[in-house]
């Protein structure tokens, strides 16, 4: 785990799960795995029909990853990407193709186990790779060809072996578990180990505590010189000891100072003799008086010089997205939006009797892969279908990928059939997600425009035009944010000329239809900060029919908003959705806010 493939895959892995983000992509081609280099990524990034390549196979192994798991797909991946032959052309590429083959047998012995799908499994592998001494013998890994390398070793590991030549390069060192402040010490004879903090005798516990640290020293000092069979040299560097090392305790007596070395010979005679033989060889330690550095040479007229870098990075620059400021985070990629700020997953327990009583899309699992796989199903189902064999064989696809059991095909099914016959809006009964076409509709529509600098007290003061509960104030204390706004609506559709926005939530917020009442929904879209998003979602979709639409009007052409909990719908039109229409002025406020005219054109 801590290894450079192991930070090399993981890298490689986040771009798998989110191939849209096109950062991660980048940070992924940039690995020695895949071995792409900056002349490269740039002509890549030069020529879209390559980039747009690049994407798609990429979004090919999330599909595998999803559906088969993380071994398959990187076998894929090594396959397609040529990643063997890469590897094995380099020096040590033997160990690097090992370690990440062991690294793949790894993770798809966890993948088995973990919980959040593709998250989760992310999730762990960094906190394997932050796991200070994380070396569990079943995550090491030898080849034969080690045997002869060089080993490196720390003396307590090297207790009880021997090698031919050994080299202690170090030893004038002090470890690094004697180099902490508190004083440990032992009082008694009876192994009793005390702490003082501060004690009235706490100068003759330190000199208690400095002989015990020499002692162990002097101990470890044994244990490396007595490890070699024919040679071992050992290093003196009387300028860097520390005064705890054992090596310092025993030679440095010889020092009278750092430029002489008195009594040399004296000590080189006692040396041989205490070792009975003429094969100890003691040698001078390098001399500081015999270096002399050469000066600079001068530049010459003409001659290529490094340019050096004098401006200010702008640090409040950046791509920034809903999650970055819901989240209080400087940076969230923003991704499609599986409901990704609700936290862990929560898996119903199996013996819940009530709950395999009742099972209805409310008993459904919570959390993040739930979020992705009822997103998914929506994505891909024609809303005017009325077979009910095609609905059901698209949603047990997607329940075996995504690893939830065939018992919920029938729940989601009916869930299924309750949205589309839904009406939207009480003014129009008429109006149903049955009644859209594919060809009606955008999903997952992605968008990116340039964002002027706003800070927490701007954005608060327009938003307020909502009203006092349109927002929670505590919500948002992100930093001041310039750059540009990212982000993927769920589903864009247009019906009689007016286009919609769509935003699918799998919250579960409650058992009772009171959980999901419009006092309810109303309150979850203020302590979720969804009152945010959909206004940053309508301006994103303001802006993208103003670019397409010759005479595009807001009260002509823009219809309205509708957040969708999925679990309260089926309690009646007034139970689990929210629906807005914001106002022109409000949005041309956020206008004026928001958005930075002058990269307009980049949007």
């Amino acid at each position: 785990w801590q290894t450079q493939e192991a930070e090399e895959l993981e890298r490689l892995l986040w771009a798998v799960s989110a191939p849209q983000e096109e950062g991660l992509v980048r940070g992924a081609l940039a690995t020695t795995v895949l071995g792409r280099t900056a002349t490269e990524l740039y002509r890549l990034s030069q020529d879209e029909e390559a980039w747009e390549e690049t994407i798609s196979r990429f979004s090919h192994y999330n599909q595998l990853w999803q559906e088969k798991g993380p071994a398959v797909m990187l076998r894929t991946l090594m396959k397609n990407e040529g990643v063997k032959g890469r590897l094995l052309s380099l020096p040590d590429g033997e160990r690097r193709l090992t370690n990440l083959v062991h690294l793949m047998e790894l993770l798809h012995e966890e993948w088995s186990q973990v919980r959040g799908g593709m998250m989760g499994l992310l999730r762990w592998m960094g906190e394997q790779r932050r796991r200070k001494g994380a070396g569990a013998e079943e995550t090491l890994l030898r080849l034969e060809s080690d045997e002869e390398a060089v080993k490196v070793l720390t003396v307590h590991k090297s207790k009880g072996l021997e090698f031919p030549i050994v080299f202690c390069p170090f030893a004038w060192d002090v470890s690094e578990s004697n180099k902490k402040n508190l004083i440990l010490f032992h009082p008694r004879k009876d192994e009793t180990i005390c702490l003082d903090l501060g004690s009235d005798d706490i100068e003759q516990h330190e000199t208690i505590y400095q002989r015990e640290v020499l002692g162990e020293e002097a101990r470890l000092l044994y244990v490396a010189v007595t490890r070699a069979k024919s040679c071992c040299y050992l290093v003196f560097c009387p300028e860097k000891c520390s005064g705890l090392s054992g090596l310092t305790h025993i030679f440095s007596w010889l020092y009278s100072s750092k430029d002489t070395v008195p009594g040399f010979q004296e000590f080189k005679g006692m040396i041989e003799e205490a070792l009975k033989g003429p094969e100890v060889e003691v040698g001078l330690p390098f001399h500081k008086e015999g270096i002399e550095t050469p000066p600079p040479p001068s530049r010459l007229p003409g001659e290529l010089g490094c340019r050096h870098f004098s401006s200010e990075i702008p640090r409040d620059w950046r791509i920034t997205s809903f999650s970055a400021l819901a989240s209080h985070r400087e940076s969230a990629p923003e991704l499609p939006d599986y409901d990704a700020l609700l936290g862990e997953e929560e898996p119903l327990e199996a013996g819940d009797e009530a709950v395999r009583e009742k099972k209805s899309f409310l008993d459904f699992p919570r959390g993040p892969r739930a979020g992705v796989f009822i997103h998914k199903v929506l994505e891909e189902l024609d809303f005017t279908l009325n077979s009910m064999d095609a609905m059901g064989a698209l949603v047990a696809e997607k329940l075996k990928a995504f690893g939830f059991g065939p018992e919920w095909t029938g729940p989601v099914c009916q869930m299924l059939q309750k949205l589309l016959s839904l009406s939207l809006d009480p003014a129009h009964p008429e109006l149903t997600l049955s009644r859209i076409p594919m060809e009606s509709r955008l999903n997952e529509l992605e968008f990116l425009f340039p964002l002027k600098k706003i800070n927490p007290q701007e954005l608060m003061s327009v938003l307020e035009l909502k009203g006092q509960d349109a927002i929670q104030t505590e919500n948002l204390t992100f930093s001041p944010v310039r750059g540009f706004m990212k982000g993927f609506i769920d589903l864009v559709f247009t019906w009689k000329g007016r286009f919609y926005l769509v935003d699918w939530k799998s919250n579960y917020l409650g058992p009772s239809p009171e959980d999901y009442n419009p006092a309810a929904i109303r309150r979850v879209m203020a302590s979720e900060s969804y009152v945010l998003q959909y206004h940053i979602y309508s301006l994103a979709l303001h802006q993208y029919l103003r670019q397409r639409i010759p005479d595009y009007d807001y009260c002509t052409h823009f219809g309205g908003i509708y957040y969708v909990f999925l679990r309260g719908i089926h309690w009646g039109p007034e139970q689990g959705i929210f629906r807005d229409r914001p106002r022109e002025e409000l949005m041309e406020e956020l206008v004026r806010l928001l958005l930075d005219r002058a990269g307009v054109g980049n949007a």
